[in-house]
């Protein structure tokens, strides 16, 4: 079997450095230097898919990875049967909406007299699809996956908030009832947008099935002492007939379970109660709602990257927001981040380098002088600006700026004031190519940093160990994020003293 294209490099370097080095060189060392040219070839597309180049070898990267990493022959089969489905048994294709995610099964509609049932077929082209097909090939896992399948439209507090399953397949796949309803994720999207819903759509009814679905939510957890399943809006849709939410990702009662932020109830409530909020304001067509809406769906652009941190599947993307008082959930919680920081920002200066949507300066405006945030994101610093009129908190500023592209020293010049009392670099390290430059940059210009370590152990090691030599005193003020729900291992320092 061919290796991947990456790899053959990797290897080749490797190879090549070891033959440089003579025979005294151990595998550790080979297999050292084989990641760090790995490293960089990532690093290197990365960088040059952000500046919009290089943009097919993404695709075809992935394509030719999971080619190799996942077996050829099934996906062959799967698909000339998924073939097979549309072309000669005259299966519907389902077209999902632009927000819907579907990682595992090719998906299909048939027609049986007055019903239709959707039929899934793994696909295998991820690794979230192949890994549910290998797990599934253990007879005592593929046992309990129709156990789970088959049972859970039968539960009593869940159950009617399921489609009822009638068959499941070997490899995982399944035939359900089809629903005939709405996406919650396309409902937000119309509400948020100020597009006008379709005739058979009550909003009212939507908000009231919203509330029955949370109902039960607690119940069962109550019951159970814990949820299971895949949550995210963009899975639930409104079935118009039985007026109620549906969890059409069936499979996701088997494969999630709490602790993932899927089956996390809090999570959950947060973004169905942000839904109901958005449609609330679409009705009250007030103009400081209308105003409030636009500012969302800013953020809501901004969460559009193909980055980690974009925080597309919260409500609110990477921050938490209070916008014209109105609060609005994001990945972090703003103010819990800041609850163990013994720091008085009275009448600071703060620069926040990597900003995002500027939500750690938008919770302190009420307590700074000024702050001043960078983000080499203009989609991020769009929202962040619109944020700062919507809540009239002038005494903000947010700019783009490209800390690996552009000189340092022109960072001052971003801050009016006379000095910058404390800097924040929080969980960006990772993402620059020169983060001990920055650190550096910034322990020159201010007496103090707050600094959160992000990536494996090894990068925030390092990273806090670098830290340690431009600051006096390094306090941790938490070892883990306690604010996040998905990423919890970085650690948060309060820098003080700087000595460059």
């Amino acid at each position: 079997m061919q290796m991947p294209t990456s790899t053959r490099l990797a290897l080749f370097a490797g190879i090549m450095s070891l033959e440089s080095k003579g025979s005294s060189s151990n595998w550790k060392g080979w297999e050292y230097r084989v990641g760090i040219v790995k490293q960089k070839v990532k690093d290197f597309v990365r960088q040059q898919n952000e500046e919009g180049r290089l943009l097919w070898v993404r695709p075809f990267w992935r394509f030719v990875r999971n080619v190799h990493r996942f077996s050829p022959c099934k996906k062959l089969v799967n698909l000339l049967y998924y073939s097979y489905l549309v072309g000669l048994r005259k299966h519907r294709p389902l077209r999902l909406g632009v927000n819907v995610k579907n990682g595992i099964f090719y998906i299909s509609v048939r027609s049986e007299g007055n019903r239709s049932l959707v039929v899934k077929v793994p696909h295998l082209n991820t690794r979230y699809s192949w890994s549910l097909y290998k797990k599934l090939r253990d007879p005592a896992a593929f046992r309990e996956y129709c156990s789970v399948l088959l049972s859970i439209s039968n539960d009593p507090i869940l159950g009617p908030h399921f489609p009822h399953v009638q068959n499941v397949r070997r490899d995982g796949g399944y035939t359900s009832s089809y629903v005939t309803g709405h996406n919650l994720s396309e409902i937000r999207d119309i509400a948020r947008d100020g597009r006008p819903f379709p005739d058979e759509l009550d909003p009212a009814e939507v908000m009231t099935g919203i509330d029955e679905l949370l109902d039960r939510l607690k119940a069962f957890q109550r019951e159970n002492g814990t949820l299971c399943g895949d949550w995210p809006i963009y899975n639930l849709i409104y079935d118009i007939r039985k007026k109620r939410i549906i969890n059409v990702d069936v499979e996701g009662v088997y494969t999630y379970q709490y602790p993932h932020f899927e089956a996390d109830l809090a999570y959950i409530e947060a973004a169905l109660t942000h839904l109901k909020l958005i449609i609330e304001m679409r009705k009250s067509q007030s103009p400081e709602d209308l105003s409030v809406l636009k500012v969302i769906g800013a953020v809501a652009y901004a969460t559009q990257l193909d980055v980690s941190y974009s925080g597309e599947i919260h409500p609110m993307g990477y921050h938490s927001l209070v916008l014209r008082g109105r609060y609005f959930r994001g990945q972090r919680e703003c103010i819990q981040r800041l609850a163990d920081v013994r720091y008085d920002f009275k009448n600071k200066v703060v620069l926040d380098v990597g900003c995002n949507c500027g939500g750690m300066l938008h919770c302190l405006a009420d307590r700074i002088r000024a702050g001043v945030g960078l983000d080499s994101e203009r989609r991020c610093i769009n929202a962040a600006n619109l944020i700062k009129s919507l809540n009239g908190t002038h005494n903000l500023d947010f700019f783009t700026f490209d800390l690996d592209k552009e000189p340092l020293y022109l960072i001052a010049k971003f801050v009016l004031h006379e000095r910058v009392d404390i800097c924040f670099l929080l969980s960006l390290c990772m993402w620059l190519e020169d983060w001990r430059s920055v650190i550096s940059y910034l322990a020159s210009i201010s007496q103090n940093l707050l600094f959160e370590a992000n990536g494996d152990a090894k990068q925030q090691s390092e990273q806090v160990a670098f830290v340690q030599t431009c600051f006096r005193q390094v306090h941790m003020v938490n070892s883990k994020s306690l604010d996040d729900p998905v990423r919890k291992s970085r650690g948060l320092y309060l820098c003080e003293d700087a000595q460059v």
